[in-house]
């Protein structure tokens, strides 16, 4: 989402004219997506034809897993670009700024908040008189499969008409695509070719299709980004998957194994669902989970077996352990669930979790136990506040007694959640932590999070590749459970002299152990010559931040986090242990610029007609917000003058360095 407009303060006197903001006259955006790979571009320029300054914002609202990966800003003769460093690098120029009080500007809060699992990237310009302004913001985004489909979604938000607006999002796979469709800003209605919508182009190949929208300004003033929906263009698409093992592609000494067969055979599972009914769980939380449960019960399979367990400071169990999923059972248990699914007490998370696993795997043991998956699905709102309260404890004794034999499945209801406890609770139990949003959809929510987990493909899976002498670098290869509709994707390096790739995958299916033999692997043509590399980049970054997370050695901790910042610094990806400095070079008249507009370059490219500008050099003034309000300021260190912004909780420093 991007916003610009000038802040100026108005007084009450209704005979005021309020003063017109400046122009957006280009905002183009671009996202090219190989292989689940998406590298996005958003490009805006806006244009002062006031005859005094005027502060404008540029703002982008990208996924939360996303990761920066560049940023450029053209002021008249002065060029910034973002350059990626450690926090602690960082951090002593900022903190000194906010120490001596100094400040660049006034921090307000956010115009807007983030939607939901969403970062906002923001800042104030002050754009010279009768002068134009580019900003250029670059990010990936590895798209994740879930219920069988790829999504991904940008947010398109001007606040104001624009002359040349233009998105372009272009999809290629090398297992070619199944089904594509797209949504246009303002409408829920799907899309499958360009006949539907007459301000978009839409074309396809076996391989490849692509998605132009380019609304007049006419038809942008019918679009209001009321909600979510409205801001966005997105597009779900499915690939073709035949071959059971899976896909290998190798790029430039680096490989990424795609791997989500069809066609198998649903396990029947054993689940027990471990529900909070403390006091703070009340209102509408309980009734979302009260009228949710009802409908997941009557989605369980006469081979399923389930139980119910609801805690506060105390446990209430539905029955002393799990039972067929039959017709007389279903009908009891949401009897159940309606009786006593109502909030009270206090939490105590530790017997509730140890109880569960304990009805879980409490059981006779029969051959077919064997092929069933083993599921916990755990459903908090809060914190210990009963019984063992320390979260390293609670974590110490689930696995202890869990020993891997059940996945479990958190789900943090609301804000009062500490999403690391339940995050590592759930990762280091074979699952996964996922936040339910408070809001009117909170049913779906968790009608949707079920639908990922219900049916389990395959169990205890190993990837090996070959030759083991050659590979290095790789990611998890050991995975405790495969769900329908899911993918698992490994990534690693390979040497360079190495020309083949193969492998085995082992696991255990519905009824019995499976063994697929990898094939050997393909080299694509790849639009992006480092796409492989890039994406092992940021799967080795997010599994030593999953492993920060997990630990509680603070040996291990540090080491991760060095591998993790290291990775992030050779990369220049913003995480959550970099920062970004922007450093800012003042060009004299007489010295030519690097080139064209990056934004005109890309614009010819989309057919967009850019317009000429008088460009004249103005003062600099930066200013920065965050989602959650935070300090900016500026100070002069060791002989450089700096200016502070913070986005969200990424700091990013301008550093001014005259030329």
């Amino acid at each position: 989402m991007i916003v610009v407009y000038s802040i100026d303060f108005v007084g009450c006197n209704t005979n005021e004219v309020l003063p017109e903001p400046p122009k957006i006259t280009d905002f183009v955006v671009i996202s090219d997506i190989y292989a689940r790979l998406a590298n996005v571009k958003y490009m805006t320029r806006v244009v002062n034809e006031a005859k005094e300054g005027r502060e404008t914002m540029f703002q982008v609202q990208f996924p939360k897993e996303d990761f920066i990966s560049a940023f450029k800003m053209t002021i008249g003769n002065e060029v910034s670009y973002g350059v990626v460093k450690g926090k602690e690098e960082a951090a002593e120029v900022y903190n000194k700024a906010r120490d001596e009080g100094k400040s660049a500007g006034q921090v307000t809060q956010m115009p807007t908040a983030p939607e939901r699992d969403m970062d906002i990237f923001v800042i104030n310009v002050n754009v010279a008189a009768e002068s134009s302004t580019e900003f250029v913001l670059s990010y990936i985004e590895p798209l994740e499969m879930k219920l069988g489909q790829l999504n991904h979604r940008l947010y398109i938000e001007p606040g104001q008409e624009v002359s040349n607006m233009s998105v372009r999002i272009s999809v290629s796979d090398p297992q070619g695509i199944a089904s594509f469709s797209y949504k246009l800003p303002g409408s829920n209605e799907e899309l499958r070719s360009s006949d539907d919508s007459k301000f978009s182009v839409y074309q396809a190949s076996m391989n490849t299709h692509q998605v132009m929208y380019q609304p007049p300004e006419s038809e942008q003033k019918t679009v209001e980004c009321k909600t979510e929906i409205n801001c966005q263009i997105s597009i779900t698409y499915e690939i073709e998957r035949q071959n059971k093992s899976g896909i290998v592609i190798v790029n430039n000494n680096y490989f990424v194994h795609y791997f989500s067969p069809t066609n198998l055979q649903e396990m029947a599972k054993n689940i027990v669902f471990v529900i909070d009914i403390s006091g703070s769980m009340g209102g509408s939380k309980i009734e979302a989970v009260r009228r949710v449960m009802i409908v997941i019960l009557e989605k369980l399979r006469p081979s399923d077996n389930f139980n119910l367990l609801l805690f506060d400071d105390k446990i209430k169990m539905w029955k002393t352990t799990a039972v067929a999923a039959t017709e007389d059972n279903i009908r009891e248990a949401k009897a159940f669930a309606e009786k006593e699914l109502f909030a009270r007490g206090s939490t105590n998370i530790n017997d509730a979790l140890i109880e569960g696993i304990n009805k879980l795997t409490n059981r006779p043991n029969s051959e077919s136990d064997m092929y069933k998956s083993n599921i916990i699905v755990f459903l908090t709102d809060g914190m210990p506040t009963s019984g063992v309260t320390s979260t390293s404890r609670i974590r110490a004794n689930v696995r202890r007694k869990n020993e891997g034999r059940a996945n479990i499945y958190a789900l943090g209801f609301g804000i009062g959640v500490n999403m690391e406890f339940l995050k590592a609770l759930a990762w280091e139990n074979g699952g996964f932590a996922k936040t339910i949003y408070v809001a009117n959809d909170a049913s779906e929510q968790l009608e949707f999070f079920y639908k990922e987990i219900e049916s389990p493909l395959l169990k205890n899976l190993k990837m090996t590749y070959r030759p083991v002498a050659s590979i290095h670098g790789l990611s998890e290869t050991v995975f405790s459970t495969y769900r329908k509709g899911s993918e698992i994707v490994v990534v690693g390096q390979i040497d360079g002299n190495e020309q083949s790739l193969s492998g085995s995958i082992e696991g255990t299916g519905n009824t019995d152990v499976v063994n697929y033999v990898i094939k050997p692997a393909t080299r694509p043509y790849a639009p992006e010559q480092n796409f492989a590399e890039h994406l092992w980049a940021y799967k080795t970054i997010k599994q030593y931040l999953k492993e920060m997370t997990i630990t509680e050695n603070i040996t291990e901790y540090d080491d991760f986090k060095v591998k993790a910042m290291n990775l992030s610094i050779k990369y220049q990806f913003v995480t959550p242990l970099t920062s970004m400095v922007v450093t800012t070079e003042v060009r004299r008249n007489d010295v030519p610029s690097r080139g064209t507009s990056e934004i005109a370059a890309d614009a010819s490219f989309l057919n967009i007609q850019g317009q000429g500008f008088k460009k004249r050099s103005g003062n600099v003034h930066i200013q920065a917000q965050s989602a959650y309000g935070g300090n900016t300021g500026s100070c002069l260190w060791r002989g450089i003058t700096y200016h502070l912004i913070a986005v969200s909780a990424l700091h990013f420093l301008y550093r001014l360095i005259q030329r």
